[in-house]
C-alpha cells in the first residue's frame, strides 16, 4: 500500500520493540514472544469540529445577512398557501414562540431532523425513519497515563460485527485537555437527541416507514444480533474488550 500515493510514508512493523515507541500503552504487558503487527502514518491528524464551526460561523456573523440565534428550537415546519414555509421557533431559554415564514429551509442532519421533515409533508421525506443507535465510548483523563499515547491505534472488529465497530483507542484533546477514549460500544435510547423525549422514537413512526424499519431488521440479523449483545454487555464485558488493546493491570 505504501507504494500508493495514498498511503505515501506509510510504515509496516511486527517488532513489538518498534510498536512500543510507536504506541507504548498498547504494548505494555504484552509478552515478548506475543506475535505483533502494526502500520503506522504519521501524517493523520485530528479535528476539533466543535472550534471548527465556531469559527465557521464567527465568520459568517461579521458579513451583512446572515444571523445566528442560539437556544432556540424549531418546533414546527409547514407550507403556506403561497408557496412559503412557516417556521415555529421556540426560545428554550426564556420561553416563548414565534413564527418566521421563509422561501427555502434547510433540514440538517441529526436526531432532530426527522420529525421536522416528517411535518414538511414533501414527498421525499416518506419512508424514511430512525433507530438511535449510539456509540459508547470509555473515557481516561488521568494526564500521567493520557500523555504516554499520542496516536489513534485502530484494531480488526471482532468476527461477524460490522465495520464500523473497528476498536480504537484515541487521543482526544478538547479545550486544550488530552483524554484516551475507547471504543465504540453501541448504545440504544429512544431519544433521538441527548436532551430529547423517551417518546420520540415511538412518535416517529408513520404507516409509510414501518414496511422499510422492518425491512432493515429482516436484512441485517447478524447487525440486530450484535447490536443487542452490545447492549446487554456488562461493565466487566466492555474492560475486558479494553484489556485486549492495553493489556496493563
Amino acid at each position: 500500500m505504501s507504494a500508493h500515493h495514498c498511503y505515501h510514508g506509510m510504515e509496516y512493523s511486527e517488532d513489538g520493540a518498534q510498536i512500543a515507541q510507536w504506541a507504548p500503552l498498547i504494548m505494555e504487558g504484552r509478552g515478548a514472544d506475543e506475535p505483533v503487527a502494526a502500520t503506522r502514518m504519521v501524517t493523520g491528524t485530528d479535528v476539533d469540529y466543535g472550534a471548527l464551526t465556531h469559527l465557521l460561523v464567527r465568520q459568517l456573523s461579521q458579513q451583512s445577512g446572515f444571523a445566528v440565534h442560539y437556544h432556540q428550537r424549531v418546533v414546527d415546519l409547514a407550507r403556506t398557501d403561497s408557496g412559503r414555509w412557516r417556521v415555529t421557533v421556540e426560545d428554550v431559554e426564556h420561553g416563548g414562540r414565534t413564527e418566521v415564514t421563509a422561501r427555502f429551509v434547510f433540514i440538517g442532519a441529526g436526531g432532530g431532523s426527522l420529525p421536522l421533515l416528517q411535518k414538511s409533508g414533501i414527498p421525499e421525506g416518506h419512508g424514511f425513519g430512525g433507530f438511535p443507535i449510539s456509540g459508547i465510548w470509555l473515557r481516561c483523563d488521568i494526564p500521567a497515563l493520557a500523555e504516554r499515547h499520542q496516536a489513534k491505534v485502530y484494531g480488526k472488529a471482532p468476527s461477524g460485527s460490522p465495520p464500523m465497530s473497528v476498536p480504537h483507542l484515541d487521543t482526544r484533546i478538547v479545550g486544550g485537555q488530552r483524554s484516551l477514549l475507547f471504543g465504540p460500544y453501541a448504545g440504544f435510547s429512544s431519544r433521538f437527541l441527548k436532551h430529547g423525549a423517551l417518546t420520540d422514537l415511538f412518535t416517529s413512526l408513520r404507516h409509510d416507514n414501518i414496511l422499510p424499519l422492518l425491512n432493515v431488521a429482516k436484512d441485517n440479523v447478524d447487525l440486530t444480533e450484535y447490536l443487542i449483545g452490545q447492549i446487554f454487555q456488562s461493565s466487566n464485558q466492555q474492560f475486558a474488550m479494553l484489556q485486549q488493546f492495553f493489556p496493563w493491570r
